[in-house]
């Protein structure tokens, strides 16, 4: 259970990488246009 639970963190951890990287991206996008 514990191992199963370490894994949902880091899968949880993985997603929210992915979100904050693209959220960069669209940042960036949205300073270079303005």
């Amino acid at each position: 259970k514990g191992f199963e639970d370490a894994l949902d963190i880091r899968r949880g951890n993985a997603y929210a990488h992915i979100g904050n990287r693209q959220h960069h991206i669209v940042t960036g996008l949205n300073y270079f246009i303005a």
